[in-house]
């Protein structure tokens, strides 16, 4: 695995935060990784948040170098392993790209596996795409007033029934994936994003050397 690819929003606060950890980390561990991050609705050529900056700072890391950019077919492509800050980036990405769904995690997913949860997720991503396309052929059918609306319409329904059941099993089993979104907050909020980053991203880095 050489090519990890971090995905958040705008690519100013998490995202970047957790490149510029893994390639420290994996420089380190001597691993020799290729690692980008995007956002699902980034603005080109922005720097990282200054308070972001100012947390890498605080750490001896410099985030100065970073400039946004938006998640593109070729950067999703070219990763071996796409890690999402939430499971709506997640979820967008699996709508975007289904063909690259094994590949996509949110980060907290990828690093905490449990075999239950993976099954009940793996579902879910599943579920996501079916949805979308149900949702597609009903909304045709409805336009152009053809026969079988109806039973198209329970098609999306039960589909959505079940989305609801997997979300309410793993709400149960009290499984967390988002990181802490510190857009628009405090530095202190920023330091909160960066530790939860940090532990999960010495995680992955884990996995990966023992990987080799």
């Amino acid at each position: 695995m050489e090519n990890i690819l971090f995905v958040c929003t705008g690519n100013t606060c998490r995202s970047p935060m957790a490149e510029v950890l893994l390639k420290e980390k994996a420089r380190k561990k001597g691993l020799h990784l290729t690692v980008h991050s995007a956002g699902v609705a980034a603005v080109s050529d922005l720097s990282m948040s200054e308070h972001a900056q100012i947390v890498l700072r605080e750490k001896g890391l410099d985030g100065s170098g970073h400039r946004s950019q938006t998640v593109t077919t070729e950067l999703i492509q070219a990763a071996d392993l796409v890690l999402t800050m939430t499971m709506t980036h997640k979820e967008i990405l699996v709508r975007s790209y289904p063909q690259y769904l094994d590949k996509i995690y949110t980060l907290r997913e990828y690093v905490q596996r449990d075999k239950q949860v993976g099954h009940l997720l793996m579902e879910l991503d599943r579920l996501h795409v079916d949805i979308e396309t149900k949702h597609a052929l009903y909304k045709h059918a409805l336009e152009k007033k053809e026969e079988g609306t109806a039973t198209k319409k329970r098609e999306l329904e039960e589909l959505l029934q079940e989305q609801a059941r997997l979300l309410n099993e793993l709400n149960e089993r009290g499984f967390r994936q988002d990181i802490q979104d510190p857009f628009s907050g405090s530095v202190e909020v920023y330091r909160s994003s960066y530790n939860e980053l940090e532990r999960l991203i010495d995680q992955l880095v884990t996995q990966l050397t023992r990987s080799r």
